[in-house]
């Protein structure tokens, strides 16, 4: 019986040696990438350009807002104009809302933000401004009405 016992607890062992390698030797999965879209719209640009800056009016969401959640850490963003045209705009997120301005400036555009996304501060709203002129940035731009769409993930 004793026998019988010894060589069991000498075939647990074994066993749980060669059980623990393989499954050490297993990947561990990759976060999936979750994407949102959000879509609003602006019935007037903001009076102004990237370079000499300007003001929105809220009434007519010539600054839209889109909100992020939690785990939103990154957006790519196209804005559609019934221009036709591409238009400038300016891509902030408000950081510290106890202080006046946007703290966080992402830069300004030109149409979209590109094919790379930009890093963001989840869980604070984007501040989007479509300018009513382009400059530099954004030549020939003529902002009037249309579609800011932002595409919010948790990975780039």
């Amino acid at each position: 019986m004793r026998k019988a016992i010894a060589v069991a607890l000498a075939l647990g062992l074994l066993g749980g040696a060669l059980v623990g390698p393989a499954e050490a030797g297993k990947k561990k999965k990759k976060p999936k990438k979750v994407e949102r879209v959000a879509e609003i719209t602006y019935e007037a640009p903001a009076l102004g350009s990237p370079s000499t800056i300007g003001v929105c009016f809220r009434p007519t969401n010539s600054c839209g807002d889109i909100a992020t959640g939690a785990t939103e850490n990154f957006v790519k963003m196209e804005i559609d104009d019934a221009s036709g045209t591409a238009v400038a705009f300016t891509l902030a997120q408000d950081t510290d809302p106890a202080t006046f301005g946007t703290e966080t400036q992402y830069g300004d555009f030109c149409g979209t933000t590109g094919d790379e996304p930009i890093e963001i501060q989840p869980g604070i709203a984007l501040i989007v401004f479509p300018w009513a002129f382009g400059d530099v940035v954004c030549p020939g731009a003529f902002g009037t009405t249309g579609t800011i769409k932002a595409t919010l993930s948790n990975l780039p």
